[in-house]
């Protein structure tokens, strides 16, 4: 990562019901559609029991890099699994910083028409946004409007995602190098 950071996404599920639970997670690397062939794994959490991976790609078979999970449940499923994804900097002995990111199902994606508002961090330079796009099996169109903190139109971006493509890019990349002022 940037600035001497080190991200690993850790993962925790636990299965409170009184049979085993399989899951199967497949990793998609940034800057390319999903492929059949992408790492994957089959995951099974014990009846009453906590699945805890600190590092979760290396267990999947990835050794580093960039890119989205997706997590697929057993047709038919209803149970739940209670999931915690951690995505964050390993700091050592200074501790660790990030974020969880949930599970998001299939109804909750935006579709076409949607509208989308990010908000830029006031001052850029002690903060960084990046953009991540996954798309799904009929890619996507997006139009991008930067905006003052006056509403003015900074610059306008139209952009084209293959199917099932992922990428995460800074927000002054995504925006076709415009510069964030805050």
């Amino acid at each position: 990562g940037s600035h001497g950071s080190y991200f690993k996404t850790s993962m925790q599920a636990y299965n409170p019901s009184t049979t085993t639970y399989t899951l199967r997670i497949v990793f998609h690397p940034s800057g390319k559609s999903a492929a059949a062939g992408d790492p994957s794994e089959t995951l099974t959490v014990p009846a009453g029991s906590m699945l805890y991976y600190p590092d979760l790609l290396p267990a999947i078979g990835v050794a580093s890099g960039l890119g989205s999970l997706d997590v697929y449940l057993p047709t038919g499923e209803t149970r739940k699994l209670t999931t915690t994804f951690r995505v964050y900097n390993d700091g050592g002995a200074a501790g660790t910083s990030g974020f969880n990111e949930d599970l998001v199902t299939f109804n909750k994606f935006f579709t076409s028409g949607a509208t989308v508002v990010l908000t830029c961090p006031p001052d850029p330079a002690k903060a960084r946004l990046n953009v991540g796009v996954r798309t799904l099996a009929d890619g996507a169109a997006i139009t991008a409007t930067l905006r003052n903190s006056s509403g003015a139109v900074v610059k306008t971006v139209a952009k084209t995602y293959a199917p099932n493509y992922f990428e995460q890019v800074t927000l002054d990349g995504f925006l076709g190098g415009a510069t964030v002022v805050g």
